[in-house]
């Protein structure tokens, strides 16, 4: 079984209205690359849609870190 997966398998089954939680602080461990994917997968498919993220605390644009930024879409 592999335990490795491309950022984009990772993101496939996220469903629409899914409750998506991670840590970061700031830019410090923000799953930038992770919160990307999901971002490019909807402006590609539209999916997934209408999500609800939880943080311990804002994730924004920092450090050259998009973060929230990447996954602000309407929809």
């Amino acid at each position: 079984m592999n335990k490795f997966y491309s950022l984009q398998d990772a993101v496939a089954d996220i469903p629409d209205q899914a409750t998506v939680a991670s840590t970061g602080v700031i830019g410090w461990i923000t799953p930038d690359a992770l919160l990307k994917a999901i971002g490019d997968r909807f402006e590609a498919t539209q999916a997934p849609r209408n999500l609800t993220f939880y943080f311990p605390c804002g994730t924004g644009d920092a450090m050259y870190i998009g973060g929230m930024d990447r996954v602000a879409k309407k929809g």
